[in-house]
């Protein structure tokens, strides 16, 4: 990835935080967890890399012409800390606050 295009794919995931805190918002308070929870569809305890993809296009609003499948993969491992394969709430809390 050029320059330029790793500044607009940086502003596009700042975007896509922005997002999910803005999605977390209920009653004037933002609760990460209670969005985790609503992104794990299957009520595994964690998320998926198929979940987190809907999730970013979804409420993230993140398109496929602004990043790849191929990018939210890769930014699905970067929120995956342990490398389980899986992002549990503390791991998507983190990614979410990250700067």
């Amino acid at each position: 990835v050029n320059g330029q295009d790793r500044l607009a794919l940086d502003a596009d995931i700042a975007r896509l935080k922005r997002n999910f805190r803005a999605a977390a918002y209920h009653d004037g308070q933002q609760d990460l967890t209670a969005l985790f929870r609503f992104y794990d569809r299957d009520n595994s305890g964690t998320i998926g890399a198929e979940e987190f993809r809907q999730a970013a296009r979804k409420h993230g609003k993140i398109t496929v012409a602004k990043v790849s499948d191929a990018e939210l993969t890769k930014l699905f491992a970067q929120a995956d800390e342990d490398g389980s394969g899986e992002i549990e709430v503390d791991e998507f809390v983190e990614f979410i606050n990250r700067d």
